[in-house]
């Protein structure tokens, strides 16, 4: 006795088909809502200043000092004279593009935006007309995208005035990644190993997430004036010297910031 084998329903017709289908309708919406944003448009100023720019995702072999164009502030932006920057494990991720959902942000092929630095601190040389906080020639701190430049524009929201601190003892956190802890991951491996062995250990781990402003900045001068908080410097490296930099970052040796100084004046070096 023979038995004709179930006939198979067409693919189109299949509810694994219309599921998967409708995972990756959800997945390509939310990359559309999520797509890289370009830069702010830039009012030209008519001048030129030195810049550390990428146009391509990968090692500090991407970046190069260049001249640019200067911008005028925004309305409710400053303009900075940048005395010194600092390299953050966020400039060699967005840098690399890795994690790759870095690059919802940066641009999934080429960089959007080919600025790099965060960090700054520096001397305010022109105003928005809706800033009220500062005024040129005050000397502030805190972040503004394209910091690793002569020049860079920050919402005044995100600075405040640099405090004359002196060096008394504090404790300093220093965190960092790897470049090999996973392509998809990258740095989050780590506290994301941490978060898989909570339930057998008494340690709580918490994930945090900085969203900087001028009020919190405040409170932060405040401490380094009252001596309860430190600034530590590992090394210094001039502008020209930012693949260096970034570089020494990525080893994760780093005990202390690791700075850039934009003024010629100021010594750097290991």
């Amino acid at each position: 006795m023979s038995s004709n084998p179930k006939p198979r329903r067409p693919l189109h017709k299949r509810k694994s088909t219309w599921i998967v289908s409708a995972v990756l309708l959800v997945f390509a919406g939310g990359l559309w809502f999520v797509r890289p944003q370009p830069p702010p448009p830039c009012r030209a100023s008519g001048e030129v200043m030195k810049a550390i720019v990428y146009r391509e995702h990968g090692s500090a072999d991407v970046l190069h000092l260049e001249n640019v164009g200067q911008c005028h502030p925004n309305d409710k932006q400053v303009l900075i004279k940048v005395h010194a920057s600092s390299a953050n494990p966020l400039d060699w991720h967005t840098m690399r593009g890795v994690p790759y959902v870095m690059r919802m942000g940066a641009g999934y092929g080429r960089p959007l935006d080919p600025r790099m630095g965060v960090d700054v601190a520096g001397e305010v040389v022109a105003v928005g007309k809706d800033v009220t906080r500062f005024k040129p020639g005050d000397e502030v701190y805190g972040v503004a995208p394209g910091a690793f430049a002569e020049y860079a524009r920050a919402s005044e929201r995100r600075l405040a005035l640099k405090p004359a601190c002196s060096r008394p003892k504090a404790r300093v956190l220093v965190g960092g990644g790897d470049p090999n802890d996973g392509r998809w991951i990258g740095a989050v491996a780590r506290p994301a190993k941490a978060l898989l062995l909570s339930p057998f250990v008494s340690t709580e781990m918490v994930m945090m997430l900085s969203d900087v402003n001028g009020k919190d900045l405040d409170v932060l001068s405040g401490l380094m004036l009252a001596g309860k908080v430190k600034p530590v410097i590992d090394r210094t490296y001039r502008l020209s010297e930012a693949r260096d930099a970034i570089d020494y970052l990525e080893k994760g040796r780093a005990r202390g910031k690791v700075v850039i100084v934009v003024d010629a004046g100021n010594p750097a070096g290991p």
